[in-house]
Order: C-alpha cells, then structure tokens, then sequence
C-alpha cells in the first residue's frame, strides 16, 4: 500500500498543467453563443401595426372606415412580412396599437393626400394593378384582404389551426387573382410551421406580381426554416434587387451566410442594414457574432455595447458581449454581463452556467457551484453544468461530490469524453482507503476519453503506463524529454515559427519562487475555422530543469479560441526551463509570438547557449 501512495504522489507532481488544461477545455465546451438571429422584428404573429389597422377599422364609421382603407395599403403590404416563430431572441421596440391609431388617423386628416397615397399604394400591391386610379371597390378590396388577414393572425394566437385556414381558403376564393391575398394566406401557414404549403403560396403571390418584394423576403424565412439556405438566399438577393433599401432583407441574408460559415458576406450584410437603419439592435447583435468568428473581440464588444445603447434590456446583447470580456480574460466585466443577462431573464441556464465558468476562474468555487445547481434546476437534462460543477467541487476537494456530477454528466451524454477525462483526473488525485482501484478507474476513465477522440496532455501517457506497471507489479520504464535544438526566450516577446507538424524549443533561464505568465499568439491562428490548413492551432508545454513537464496549455477556449495561455505559473527553482511551442496536427504551423511576462523582477541572464535555430 505504502508503494501505491508513494506514486500517487510522484504522478500528481509531474501533472501540474492538466487540471488547468481541464479548465480551459470546460471553458471551450460551455460558452455557448446565443445565435443571430434572423429578423430584427417582434417575433409574434400580429405585430403592432396589424394590431392599429384593426383598431381604426373598428372604430370608423362606415363611410370613413373605407376612406381610410386606401390609406393603410402601403402599411398592410408590410406588415404582411412573415416572421418565424421560433426566432424569439429579439426584443423588437414596437409602438403600441394605439399609438398606431393615432398615427393613422393623422395622417389621414387631409383628404387630397389619402387619394394620392391610395393610388401609389394600390398599383405596389395589386397583382391586376394598372394605371387606371383605383375605385372605392378596389379599395375596399384591399381592406377586406387585410382585415381577413388581421383577423386570422389574432386567432392563430389564440390557437386556432384549420378553422383559420379555411377562413383565408375563402380570401383567395374570392380574390384568386390578388397576390397580396396568396401572401396574407403564406404569412398564416408560415406561423403554424407550415413551410411548404408556405413556399407555394408565396410562389403564387410572386406569380401574379413579379415585383412582390414582401412575398420574396417570406418566402425566404420559409426556405430557411427548411434549411434551404441557398434558396432563401436567392429570394432575399431579389428583394433587395427589387428594394435596395429593404435592411431585414440584408439582415436575414447576412444570418444565412453566417450559418453558412461566409463571415465576410456576413459583416457586409449587417453592416449595410446598419446603415440603412442605424437603430437596429439586432443587426449590430449578429455583425458582433461574426467578428467572433474571426478573432475581432474588441470589435465585437463595440457593436454589444452599441446594440445595449439602442436596447437597455437586450438579453442576448449581454450575454455575448460578456463571452468576449470572458475571452479576453476581463472575468469581472463578464462576470457583470451575466449578472445583468440574468436579471432579465433568470429562468435561462446559459447564462448561470456561463457565470459560474467565470466564477472558477477566479477561485469563487461557492458561487460557481451556486450558478452551476442554478443551471442545472432550470435544466436537469443538461449534462454541461454537471461537468463543470463536478470540477468545482473537486478543486474543493470534495471529491465524492465531483464524481456524482461527473457521473451524471457521463450518464445525460455517454460519449461526453471531457467529463471522463475530469472524473479519470478525480480518481486520480483523490485519497481514499482503495488507492489501487482509483487508479485503475482513472485508467478506464482516461482510455475512454481517448476513445471518444480526446487528445490526452503530453505526459500523461507515461504515467498511465507507470500505473500499468505498478497495478501489474512489474517495473515502469523510465521516459526521457527528447532532446531539441533550442532558443533562448526573454521576458517580453519572442518571435517564432511552428513548421508543419512540428515544434519550436526555447530555454527560459528562471528564478526559484518567480511567477510568469507564457502566452502563444499566432500570427495566424486557427480558431474554429473549418478548414485549418497552414493556420497555426497551439500547444505550449514547460518543462521543469529535471526534465519533469510542469504544465501544459492547450487553446484559451477549446476549439474556438486556439491560441495558448498560462498564467501565473511559480517557477519552483532556479534553472533552465524547457518551452516548447507545438502545433496541434500534423497540417498546424505557422509564426506566433511566445510572451513571457515575470512578475519578479529583471530575468537573468541565460546560463547555456542553446544551439541556434530552433526548429
């Protein structure tokens, strides 16, 4: 028994940098982004100005209910712009139904101005529209589509399905020549999820009247609903042909090419909506989740702070911008952003999970665990928050704790490789009176990781054979670091270059008891592009004067943020230190900054003079 403790202790020494590997792996794994989303509109079915058209139409008497009819054309064609209901991230800012009212009614009072407006408006919407003026029947025409239409969306709110379907069936019975009354028909079978049936009428809408701005752009959410992007794109592409002008036209285009991985036709896009409408919050939302995609974070945050300046109570606003502050290790201003994301909504679990991450990081395990039971009693089924507070409560050792949570993070999603990795680590390090079947579980724990596709930290392969060999009684096989040509490394910044596959090797000459922090910046890095070809993806290693590795770092957040950093690192003697700079696969390389920041003073002179090179 003495033996066994013995090499746990002589493992847990050469494993300093794998529990913060872990973090940094629970971090990657966790910060979820809240998608753009993809209308800058209420995501209901009747938006306000539908709401105001039905309240003048109420409250009109008979005569000047039709007069007044012709002038609502132009606003009905719009409001007839389908909205998904499942996009329900935007707080769209909205005026009142009656505040609409009273608008309409202005500008109604002058009667010369409601004929001229009726005739522009009639030739836009009507599939028949010639350039005779429009009568009253013509008007009346239009007002009876749009109040059907008005109608129908107040009861599919209040749940009715096929009833209301075969009010709109009468519409086009009646009207089966109007492309507006094929779109208000679209619009309803858009809102019960009805995508297809959706697509045909707006295709029938487009039909009759080529020039139907609206019946493209809907037609363009439907296909994206049913995942047809390219073809959603094409109707977009030609609403904007037809309505340059039109920004959730370049809005919901820039969100399909997001999805489609075209960051820069993204940007463009939702910066030329910004332009067209400077107070769209939602547009600045989805341009800061791309300028994630390309590592821009300072950027990012500019257009959450702005989208927050426009919207005060933006709930995605908050949470991402927090990502970024978290990303760039600012932990108290994300830490605030989560708080505040959470205030606004606080039945959603991201952002407590989100918080909690931040919360470990600064060593506030209580309130970590506190987020992390949060998120799990808004959502039992998620298998994140039980990882993450499983690694909580084991960096308060409290390590029967740790392995439930791991446990049940394993049992949600059975292929979940980082919860076996972190429980393999639990029973690992933990002191119980069974030592030798810790160890063996860790094994098992550590082999099914590495099944699943998780890359084990360098080392730690030898000292799972070291514990092969001690559970088997044979005698370990003592590993070497193998030798490298190296380069001497300074406090400040140090300029390399990965080759393809390989290494880069410095010799860091420290002090007993003195503290660095060593950042990898790549010139150009990998990040979660999907094609990683010549970019260069980060492993740092350090190796203490003995030749024992001393920590290791991976990406800052995995698979998103491929960059290496450790901080706060003690140097436990004095003595030549091992760097060495890796890509991650055999296709990762390229230049990089190695910054090496002392917190104890002026570094010393290097004591060797490593070969020159350092390939």
């Amino acid at each position: 028994m003495a033996a066994v403790v013995a090499i746990i202790f002589a493992v847990g020494a050469s494993l300093v940098g794998v529990q913060a590997t872990n973090e940094a792996v629970i971090a990657g794994q966790t910060l979820t982004a809240v998608p753009p989303t993809l209308t800058q509109v209420n995501a209901q079915v009747v938006t306000a100005q539908e709401q105001a058209e039905i309240a003048n139409a109420q409250a009109a008497a008979a005569a000047t209910r039709e007069a007044n009819a012709v002038t609502a054309v132009a606003e009905a064609n719009d409001a007839l712009t389908a909205v998904p209901p499942t996009l329900t991230q935007v707080n769209a800012q909205v005026i009142t139904a009656q505040e609409q009212a009273e608008i309409a009614n202005a500008q109604a009072a002058d009667a010369a101005t409601r004929e001229a407006n009726a005739v522009t408006a009639v030739a836009r919407v009507g599939a028949t529209a010639t350039q005779i003026p429009p009568t009253l029947t013509q008007a009346a025409v239009i007002s009876d589509i749009t109040d059907s239409f008005a109608r129908a969306a107040l009861d599919v709110n209040t749940g009715l399905g096929s009833e209301v379907i075969a009010d709109m069936d009468d519409l086009i019975a009646r009207y089966p020549n109007e492309s507006y009354a094929y779109r208000a028909r679209g619009v309803i079978h858009d809102n019960l999820e009805q995508y297809e049936v959706a697509i045909a009428d707006y295709t029938h809408a487009i039909e009759l009247d080529p020039d139907d701005v609206a019946a493209y752009f809907n037609r363009g959410n439907a296909y994206n609903d049913l995942g047809q992007r390219e073809a959603a794109i094409a109707d977009y592409t030609r609403a904007i042909e037809l309505d340059p002008d039109d920004d959730a036209a370049y809005l919901n285009r820039g969100f399909i090419y997001y999805e489609l991985r075209e960051i820069e036709a993204a940007i463009a896009d939702y910066t030329r909506a910004i332009e067209l409408d400077p107070d769209s919050a939602a547009a600045y939302v989805n341009r800061g989740l791309a300028y994630d995609d390309l590592g821009q974070y300072e950027a990012a945050i500019t257009d959450y702070t702005r989208a927050i300046e426009l919207n005060a109570d933006f709930y995605a606003a908050y949470l991402n911008r927090g990502r970024f502050y978290y990303k760039l290790r600012e932990i108290e201003a994300a830490i605030a952003d989560y708080t505040h994301a959470i205030e606004l909504d606080p039945d959603d679990p991201l952002a407590y999970n989100n918080r909690g991450i931040a919360y470990s990081d600064l060593g506030q395990y209580e309130a970590a665990i506190a987020d992390y039971t949060r998120a799990i009693e808004l959502d039992p089924d998620w298998d994140l928050p039980y990882n993450n507070r499983g690694n909580a409560y084991s960096d308060l050792e409290q390590y029967e704790a740790a392995i439930a949570d791991l446990t049940r993070a394993i049992e949600l999603d059975p292929d979940y490789a980082a919860a076996y990795y972190n429980r393999g680590l639990v029973f690992y390090y933990r002191d119980s009176d069974t030592p030798e079947a810790d160890l063996a579980q860790a094994l098992v724990d550590w082999r099914a990781a590495q099944q699943l596709g998780y890359s084990l930290p360098e080392g730690l392969a030898d000292e799972m054979a070291k514990i092969e060999a001690l559970l088997s009684g044979a005698t370990p096989t003592p590993t070497a670091t193998p030798a490298a040509a190296a380069s001497p490394a300074v406090s400040g910044v140090n300029r390399g270059e990965v080759p393809l596959g390989g290494a880069q090797v410095w010799i860091y000459a420290g002090r007993a008891g003195e503290v660095v922090t060593i950042r990898v910046q790549a010139d150009n890095p990998a990040n979660d592009t999907p094609d990683r070809t010549g970019l260069l993806d980060t492993r740092l290693l350090v190796y203490a004067p003995d030749g024992q590795l001393l920590a290791e770092r991976d990406d800052i957040e995995n698979g998103i943020v491929t960059d290496s950093l450790l901080e706060g690192l003690e140097l436990p003697v004095a003595g030549n230190y091992r760097l060495e700079v890796r890509g991650w696969d055999e296709g990762s390389g390229g230049g990089y900054a190695l910054v090496i920041e002392s917190g104890g003073g002026a570094t010393p002179t290097p004591t060797i003079t490593p070969t020159a090179g350092g390939g």
